[in-house]
């Protein structure tokens, strides 16, 4: 149960990774600095 409770934490934390890295994309190509 244990490991199971850990695979998720990591998988939910590795797509918000990638949606924010997305995220940081898509605002680069709208908005130049």
């Amino acid at each position: 149960m244990e490991n199971l409770f850990l695979v998720k934490i990591t998988v939910h934390s590795s797509i918000f990774i990638l949606n924010y890295l997305v995220l940081c994309q898509f605002v680069r190509n709208f908005v130049p600095y």
